[in-house]
Formats: structure tokens, sequence, C-alpha cells
């Protein structure tokens, strides 16, 4: 009875103990880092949900989630399976102490090799894009950003060693764009070539990403060859003295032992942090960047986008959403006009690690900038009276058009047309920007109400006006019916 007594209290207690410091604003314990997942939406209290199981189950996680001294005890576990058994939940610890995610080894090894195909068809439509932009005096790049496992490959311990594939997707990659003359910088080899030479490291030990130094290196060279590509002039940031610790850790050089959630700190490697000042480049360039959250370290440690780039630039995290300038952080791409977010821009930039190099394949930036560029081509040398020649050369197909246009009470030429018309409406192009269409449509609430109000007045079914709508838009941006 008593131990039960004793338990009931202490939970209490646990209960209220940080209600209690937070009233005088006293800290227990650090909140725990990672992603943190979204509030569950609040269930009313009422006999419904109750015998639904929905009320038990959404007080059940409320007090898992806001129970006395959780973040205590998660940190106490995870420090002594760190300390004790050298294992953290969401990392492998390597032989030197240093941290890393599973994936990066993974694309070291090359298990996560995609093959040949996917890369030709990648790099084929990269190319096309390149030599596109190249006569509007405009461009693309591809950055590879370094993988940390091809940096700690001496400290990857017997258990977490893997079958090393012949082919690995930046060996062929890099291949194929360098046979190819496709636009690329490669930091994984420049940074590799040059690691020993350099006084600070490339990746910090318990920081997944390059570091602050790293990333002002990298910054040097990717802006460089971003002005001289457009033939602008540039005028280098300055870089002096700055602070070096090992203890006061800026952005993302960190990441993964807050990422463990561990109670002590542990003691990392020594970085520095330049002071950098930036010099007045008169002309920037508009430039839209696509990348991972190496991208990131372009702001995160210091203004690099803003400096450098004008105030109409953006960066897509993951070809998500927005995730720079501030102002527009968190703003779905998908809600935004594709065909206006390219048309302006004077340089495209793909920042991304080879950790992630097989997302490359499937990601649908490449493809949809690639698909909008080659739909302007097809519009261009799409012959209207060239295409009506060769149909009426055609005998069989032409007494077709004929039949038709009787049956539908038309001339001729009108039938001929709109066949012409369909004809063009059914390439894989054509198609594709039309499903973009919709699929911004229906993310635009306040269109989406316009048109389904509209399908009603005029008796159509949603979806018919849905694409008629589309469709409309489509013509009228690309001038079709010029």
């Amino acid at each position: 009875m008593l131990v039960k007594k004793i338990i009931y209290i202490t939970f209490i207690i646990s209960l209220l103990i940080p209600s209690v410091l937070g009233e005088f604003n006293i800290s227990l314990c650090k909140k725990l880092g990672g992603v943190v997942a979204p509030e569950s939406t609040k269930v009313e209290a009422n006999l419904s949900n109750f015998f639904s199981g929905e009320l038990q189950t959404y007080v059940t996680k409320v007090i898992k989630k806001n129970i006395g001294l959780r973040n205590f005890f998660i940190r106490t576990f995870n420090q002594i399976e760190y300390s004790l058994y050298n294992k953290t939940k969401s990392t492998i610890v390597l032989s030197d102490g240093s941290f890393i995610f599973y994936d990066y080894l993974v694309s070291f090894y090359g298990n996560d090799y995609g093959g040949i195909n996917k890369i030709n068809k990648y790099t084929d439509e990269l190319l096309y894009v390149q030599n596109k932009l190249k006569k509007q005096n405009k461009n693309i790049i591809l950055v590879l950003a370094p993988n940390k496992a091809y940096f700690k490959q001496e400290y990857i311990q017997k258990q977490h060693c893997q079958h090393k594939n012949d082919s690995t997707n930046y060996d062929v990659l890099t291949k194929v764009l360098s046979d190819k003359h496709i636009n690329y910088i490669d930091f994984q080899d420049y940074f590799y070539n040059i690691k020993d030479s350099l006084k600070y490291p490339v990746f910090p030990k318990y920081g997944i990403h390059w570091s602050g130094y790293t990333s002002v290196i990298a910054a040097d060279s990717l802006f460089s060859y971003i002005y001289s590509s457009l033939n602008y002039n540039y005028a280098a940031f300055k870089i002096s003295k700055g602070e070096e610790t090992n203890t006061h850790y800026r952005f993302t050089d960190n990441d993964l032992e807050e990422l463990a959630n561990l109670l002590f700190s542990t003691k990392g490697d020594k970085v520095y942090y330049p002071e950098i000042t930036f010099a007045n480049n008169s002309k920037k360039p508009n430039a839209l960047l696509i990348g991972d959250s190496f991208t990131q370290s372009f702001f995160g440690f210091y203004p690099f986008l803003d400096s450098l780039f004008t105030k109409d630039s953006k960066y897509w995290y993951y070809g998500s959403h927005v995730g720079w300038p501030k102002q527009y952080q968190q703003q779905k791409v998908d809600d935004l006009d594709f065909y206006d977010q390219i048309k302006d821009r004077d340089v495209f930039v793909i920042v991304e690690t080879i950790a992630n190099i097989d997302s490359y394949f499937t990601d649908n930036f490449v493809n949809l900038l690639y698909s909008y560029l080659k739909f302007d081509e097809i519009k261009k040398d799409f012959s209207l009276g060239k295409i009506e020649y060769n149909i009426m050369q055609d005998s069989v197909y032409y007494s077709s058009i004929k039949q038709k246009a009787k049956s539908n009470n038309m001339s001729v030429k009108e039938q001929l047309l709109l066949d012409i018309i369909w004809t063009f409406k059914q390439t894989p192009v054509y198609k594709k920007i039309l499903d973009g269409m919709i699929k911004q449509i229906k993310n635009n609430k306040n269109l989406y109400n316009s048109i389904k109000e509209k399908a009603k007045n005029n008796g159509y079914k949603e979806d018919s006006q849905l694409a008629f709508d589309a469709q409309w838009i489509i013509e009228n941006k690309f001038n079709i019916n010029n």
C-alpha cells in the first residue's frame, strides 16, 4: 500500500514540477531536438468521442507529450545508451566518436545506385535545359555537396560496413556530366583533395553538413562561377579574422548532437567563423535555387544569398516549399505559378549532397523545367499550314476529316483545325503541363471555388470545367491560338 502511495505521489510531483519552475522561468532540461510533430487536432469531450475511443486516444497522447520530466528522462536514457554502448537513436557513431547518418553510408557504398538509364534520362534533360537557357543568356548549374562518409571512411567500424557496389551514383553521374559537358561543381572531389591542407575540418565531429568555415570556401567558388557564367562583374566578399571555438557552435555545426538529445554536451572539433564583409556588386543575378539542407548554409551562417542575389530570388527547400527569403518561408511550391517563377530568372542552381543524388532522378524540377522549355519550342515549330498540307495529301485521313465535318455541321477547314489542335494537345509535354496547371488550380482555394461555381452555372461537370479553364490559362500564357 505504501509503495503505491509513493508511486502516486511521485507521479503527481513529476507533473507539477515543470509547471512550478516555468512560473519562475527556470528550465530543468532543454527541449528535445529534431522534428516536432504538429499538434493533434483537439478532440471535444462528448459522449460520441468517448464511445468511439477518440477522446481516450487524444488524452493519452497529451499526457505522454506533456508529462513532467519527460525531456529529462528521455535525455538520461539516451545518455546512458551513448556513454555505455556508444549508440544514439538517430545516428551511427564512428570509431573516432563522430556522428553520421546511415543513409550517407548507403550512398558511399553505392547501395542506392539508380542505374545508368535514370542517370542518362536526367542528364539528357539537364543538357537540353542548359543549351536552351544558354541561347537566352541564362544558365543552370548543378552543385554536388560532399558526403561526410567519404571523409570519415577509415572510421567506419566493421559492423557498419556494407557490400561495395561496383557503381555508385556519384561516380557514374560525374562521369556522364563531364562526357556531356554539363555545368556542374563537384565540391565532394574538391574538398576531399584539399582536406589535409585545411586548418579546420570539412565536417564538424557532431555535424552532418559542411562547417560554417567550409561553406565560406564553397560560397567563394560557387558565386564567382555563377557571376562569371553570366558575364557579370563579381566583387568578392572580404574575409577577416573571426571566432575560433569548440563550444559555441553556429547554425548546423552541431546538429547531430542536438538530434541525439543527450543529457550532457560532448566536446567537439574546433571550428572557425571568419568575419565576412560584402562588396557592392552593381549587377546581381535573379536566381532560383533548388536543393537540400546544404543550400541553407548560404544564408544560415552568413547572408550570401541576400547579398549576392536580387531580392526577387528564391530558394526552394527540396522543391517543396520556399526556404528563403524569410518573408516567403513555408510557402508551398505547388501554390506558385511555375511559369511565372522561371521566366525572369538569370540562373538556376541545384544544390544537393551526393548522399541524395538518387533523389535527383525522381525530382521533378529539371523534368518540369525541361517540359516548359520543350513545350515552348514545340509551339514555335508548330506550323499549321504545313500540317494542313500533309493531312490533305493523305486521301484516307482527309476523307475522314470531311465526313466528320459533315456530321458535326461545320466546314472542312474548321474540322481540320480542331483535329490538329486536338492532336497537338495529346503530346506528353502538353499533358504534363496541363496536369500541373490543374494541380495548381486545386491548391488555390479561391480559384478552385470559382471554377466549381462556374461549372454549376454552366451545367458542366466539375472536372470538365476545371480542364477547360486550365487549358484556357495555358493557351493564353503560351499564345497558342496565335
